[in-house]
């Protein structure tokens, strides 16, 4: 028997789980196809794959639909048991026929959004002690559509199963600051962060008032306010601070009453695309010095939960835990391109190349974590430029992320250390004075830390780099163009890139499978 979960939202993508538990198909089609980021639903570039993967009348489906107004009327019904209670019982054969055109007489079920969520975070734990999951979402006034829930959801999750606790403090939905800003992602909502100051003013009427003004102006956007120029106005740069750091410290404090009210021990998961708000993600952190989050962090996510509760609900067991972000399947053989050791690319990166680096499986979710990367000197404050603007011709206020081993760390960053690029952390002196081209304009960092256990590899090439250069630090950011998805295979990142100042390396993977 086969368990297989679904997305049909934005970021559609299918996830498969072997009767052993491990994951043997993981597929975004934003990455197969079209190639364009967030790809709305349509299935059709990894159909065919999906098809050769011989589904059978026992194997067990469960689809995560963006919204209930897509699921057929007779379907809309909200079971009372914990078990079924983010399950939409069967879902049509005609449905399934006409949505992703998958010809298969297996089971299909519907499951929750926010619970998928939660349980592809949960693939991702480090231990198996039950957590308080807390997941809220950007989805605005289509909430009422997606769930009986509204925006969030907050329940616990453990080794037998998980519960849902219905008088949960509800969470708003982040999506009026993001409109109000334009940074219609969490990833540009994440590099806005650090480039508005955090205010200390608390919101007068005056500027309510502004707000309401604004949130009703037809088509508002940021580049309004911020063009793609640094020509910010200084009182607009203000107001926007003292509404995103009022929106954010009123989404923390309802995040903080539900972690006081369900969880003695602090053990907290969080999940889906506000789990990137690097702001709340530490300050959570700090409250609780435990968190567990997964890198499918987005919608990319709704897939590899559903699947993994596909396999909890026949075996009544969850499957196998993942240990790094390496799951996407290639739909193209990666074949050698460069040099293939850590020595020798460390080397070219203390040259001053700017490399893209392209090893085994895609990066699961929006972050690059060292398998699909661009890779440049942090030293060279001019990189900065070079890599956001120029090559990835991204907005002026986003920043550039470091990598860095556990044992640098804190040579640089005061924080906490995230495999992830999950936490906020502050840039040291040490870090603004030899780093430039990772400190954000708040002289901040996202780095993710990487530990030799998780990553051996990268865990080589950083210890390379650090013997020539002092550092074991440098860029990551992900390998993918402004409104591209993250590059699936060499040709990708050859056709994005052309004519762009970066060489692209590829190391020749062995011993797994992929899709043609």
């Amino acid at each position: 028997m086969k368990y297989f979960g679904i997305n049909l939202g934005h970021d559609a993508s299918i996830v498969g789980i072997e009767e052993s538990g491990d994951i043997f198909f993981y597929a975004q089609a934003e990455r197969y196809g079209y190639r364009e980021k967030g790809y709305g639903g349509d299935l059709k570039p990894i159909i065919k794959e999906f098809k050769n993967l011989k589904i059978n009348k026992n194997d067990i489906i469960f689809i995560c639909p963006c919204f209930l107004r897509d699921i057929p009327k007779e379907n809309k019904s909200y079971p009372i048991k914990d078990y079924d209670d983010c399950i939409i019982r069967r879902c049509e054969k005609k449905y399934a026929n006409s949505k992703l055109e998958i010809e298969t007489l297996a089971p299909k079920f519907l499951i929750d959004h926010h619970l998928s969520h939660a349980i592809s975070s949960w693939c991702f734990r480090e231990n198996n002690k039950e957590k308080l999951f807390i997941c809220y979402d950007g989805c605005g006034p289509w909430a009422d559509e997606m769930r009986p829930y509204k925006s969030s959801l907050v329940g616990s999750i453990r080794e037998d199963g998980f519960s849902i606790f219905y008088n949960h403090e509800k969470i708003p939905s982040s999506m009026p600051i993001n409109h109000l800003l334009g940074a219609r992602s969490a990833g540009k909502l994440m590099g806005l962060a650090g480039y508005l100051p955090e205010s200390k003013e608390p919101l007068n009427q005056n500027d309510f008032i502004k707000w309401l003004d604004l949130t009703c102006e037809s088509n508002f956007v940021f580049h309004r306010v911020f063009p793609t120029k640094k020509e910010t106005n200084k009182n607009d740069l203000v107001f926007f601070s003292k509404i995103y750091t009022h929106y954010m410290n009123f989404i923390w404090e309802k995040i903080k009453i539900n972690i006081d009210k369900f969880s003695k021990d602090k053990e907290i998961l969080i999940g889906g695309g506000t789990a990137l708000a690097l702001d709340i993600n530490t300050k959570i952190f700090n409250y609780c010095k435990n968190l567990t989050f997964g890198p499918p962090a987005d919608d990319s996510g709704l897939a590899l939960g559903a699947a993994a509760f596909a396999y909890f609900y026949v075996n009544k067991k969850w499957p196998k835990l993942i240990s790094n972000s390496s799951l996407n399947c290639l739909n193209k053989e990666i074949n050698q391109k460069g040099p293939q050791e850590p020595k020798e690319i460390a080397n070219l990166i203390h040259k001053g190349k700017i490399l893209g680096l392209i090893r085994e499986k895609s990066e699961a979710g929006p972050r690059a974590l060292g398998f699909r990367s661009i890779f440049a000197s942090a030293v060279d404050e001019c990189n900065l430029q070079i890599v956001s603007q120029q090559i990835k011709e991204r907005e002026f206020y986003r920043p550039l992320a470091p990598i860095v081993t556990e044992e640098s760390f804190d040579d640089y960053f005061i924080g906490p250390k995230g495999k992830y690029m999950q936490f906020k952390c502050s840039c040291n002196e040490n870090s603004i004075k030899s780093l430039p081209a990772i400190v954000h304009k708040d002289l901040s960092a996202r780095p993710q830390v990487v530990y030799k256990e998780n990553d051996p590899w990268l865990y080589e090439l950083l210890k390379e780099y650090g013997k020539l250069s002092g550092h074991e630090c440098f860029i990551n950011t992900s390998l993918n163009k402004k409104n591209k998805p993250i590059c699936n295979n060499v040709e990708d990142a050859i056709y994005d890139f052309n004519n762009k100042n970066i060489d692209i390396i590829s190391i020749k993977s062995k011993n797994f499978k992929f899709f043609i």
